[in-house]
């Protein structure tokens, strides 16, 4: 074998070893591209189904609540169409069961469904048996309403998805923060309008203790107080360094009513931020 025609072989060789590494490389790409897709399919499946848990759970409990109901006012047919609801809605979470087993390999969602379904027919059957104290019904529909809630927490934490918001940081441009632009970011709601309420906003750790005993004096003075026009309760908020160096900020429905609080708490309503909501 001469140079030229070793050569010759030696590119054929590398061309035909190219050739199956090339061949090999897509087969690779090809199969983690199709495994990707099914993962992020299985994904979009969990997040559905987790979905569908939260709807059609709920209006099981909205249907029991409805069959207590035609029970109490004995209406056999309402009672009817309460217990056919009951069984579609019993049969949607059988469907359910049966994707869920696909892409829930978690054995504490699996478990927890199965439990649901196990109080669907308890509870039902319960609750049609005989006409329940109110009581007695509101323990029941309680009880099955805890398997739907355990279920959910077990499922969105399998599926990944965040019930929380991460604690980050927040830009909010080059201005002063105010308490109603922390209540805009806030997840946790303010209190009713028919409740008083007292709230704090330091920037430094302040004693509980003594935060109670504010708390508590505000309170004493002022729970009790409606404003007779609008039938709303004043909402208190002192934020700013500590218990020594803060400022207060009433929330209340009209300027007549917030003389009458701030009279009651001893507070200046000058020197006092009013916001009035009519």
């Amino acid at each position: 074998m001469n140079v030229i025609d070793f050569l010759k072989n030696e590119t054929l060789l590398a061309a035909i070893l190219g050739a199956i590494i090339g061949s090999i490389g897509s087969m690779l790409i090809f199969f983690l591209m199709v495994k990707i897709e099914r993962q992020k399919v299985t994904q979009q499946e969990r997040h559905a189904i987790v979905t569908e848990l939260a709807t059609i759970g709920h209006d099981y409990i909205a249907n029991l609540q409805e069959l207590q109901a035609a029970k109490e006012t004995c209406d056999p047919h309402a009672l009817r169409i309460s217990l056919a609801q009951l069984t579609r809605l019993d049969g949607s979470f059988a469907a359910i069961q049966t994707r869920l087993w696909y892409v829930f390999p978690e054995r504490r969602v699996r478990a927890g469904l199965s439990r649901l379904r196990s109080r669907c027919l308890k509870t039902t059957q319960y609750l049609s048996s005989s006409t329940l104290k109110i009581e007695e019904a509101d323990a029941a529909i309680t009880w099955f309403a805890n398997a739907i809630e355990e279920l959910l927490e077990q499922a969105t934490k399998a599926a990944g998805i965040p019930t929380r918001d991460p604690a980050r940081l927040i830009w909010i441009g080059f201005r002063k923060l105010t308490p109603q632009g922390k209540r805009l970011l806030a997840f946790e709601d303010e209190p009713p309008p028919w409740q008083f309420a007292v709230s704090f906003d330091f920037t430094r750790k302040v004693d509980l203790s003594v935060l109670e005993k504010v708390k508590h004096k505000m309170e004493s003075k002022a729970a009790k107080l409606r404003c007779k026009l609008h039938n709303r309760a004043a909402h208190i908020l002192l934020y700013g360094t500590d218990a020594n160096k803060f400022d207060i900020q009433m929330e209340i429905c009209c300027t007549e009513f917030a003389a009458i609080v701030a009279k009651a708490i001893n507070l200046d309503v000058e020197k006092g931020r009013v916001i009035t909501k009519e």
